[in-house]
């Protein structure tokens, strides 16, 4: 089975779950949002999309809060 998210836009929040998933989505094409309540895990996370020639972008927020999301 072949997939492809070639043209998606992925949001993966939470850096328990965030690498794997944002990985695995990045190398069938999505384009990532990348959303923890620190930054220092998901710009790392980025920086390996970007090496791989993904795109994403790392977003700090507490999805869990209206206020700061």
């Amino acid at each position: 089975i072949e997939l492809s998210l070639e043209g998606k836009i992925a949001v993966v929040t939470g850096y328990e779950a965030l690498k794997g998933i944002a990985l695995a989505y990045a190398q069938v094409g999505a384009r990532l949002g990348c959303i923890a309540r620190t930054t220092k895990e998901i710009n790392t996370t980025v920086l390996e999309i970007k090496e791989k020639e993904g795109i994403g972008n790392a977003i700090q927020a507490g999805v869990w809060d209206p206020v700061t999301f």
